[in-house]
């Protein structure tokens, strides 16, 4: 895969400053940009600077979970045109989550962005229905439901006649607020798979 590159900014290792860059030959993609909870400053934020050798065509947002959101008016400082899809239930959680996190790093005495630029980050964003091809920038993806919070997505990236499936973070159980993941009703290939894996390696103890 040549003309396919994965970067991760943030959150490869860690549960913080989620921010995912694919590197497409029609041009690049970023997903996600979130904030690391508990770090102050800079320290909260992804690796943005590597943005610079390889500037976002789009973004999309897979959900409004202060790890993968929070440093959002941070790009768009850098990248003021910057399209960003989501979900609709997204944008609105997002409006929630950047106003408390421009609340929360003010009273800290390091407030990670303003609320002008919070006002323009709001702005950029494009909501854009499940299962709905958008092909404006070259390389098109499609939202899935992924389960985990109202209107979290994966991803399905489509370029150069290969596709690539970003899960973001998934959830297979349903919850009173949210259906669990979508499945096709048969396998679809793909060439590859970039999933969440937070507990991976954990059995964890039945909700009940």
């Amino acid at each position: 895969m040549s003309d396919l590159h994965f970067l991760g900014l943030g959150g490869t290792d860690e549960v913080g400053a989620s921010s995912y860059l694919y590197r497409l030959a029609e041009g690049n993609l970023l997903i996600d940009a979130g904030a690391r909870p508990g770090s102050i400053g800079d320290a909260a934020l992804p690796q943005l600077e590597l943005l610079k050798e390889h500037p976002p065509a789009a973004m999309i947002l897979t959900h409004a979970h202060l790890d993968h959101v929070g440093a959002l008016p941070v790009v768009i400082r850098r990248f003021p045109k910057l399209a960003i899809y989501c979900t609709e239930a997204t944008a609105r959680i997002a409006t929630l989550v950047l106003g408390d996190t421009l609340k929360v790093t003010t009273m800290q005495g390091q407030p990670l962005f303003s609320a002008g630029e919070m006002k323009r980050t709001l702005e950029r964003l494009r909501p854009v229905p499940y299962f709905t091809r958008v092909s404006d920038h070259g390389f098109a993806f499609t939202l899935f439901p992924s389960g985990h919070l109202l209107g979290a997505a994966s991803v399905l990236m489509e370029s150069g006649g290969r596709a690539v499936f970003h899960t973001g973070d998934v959830s297979n159980i349903s919850t009173p607020v949210v259906d669990a993941a979508w499945l096709p009703a048969a396998v679809t290939p793909v060439d590859a798979v970039v999933s969440e894996s937070t507990y991976g390696d954990t059995l964890l103890p039945s909700r009940k």
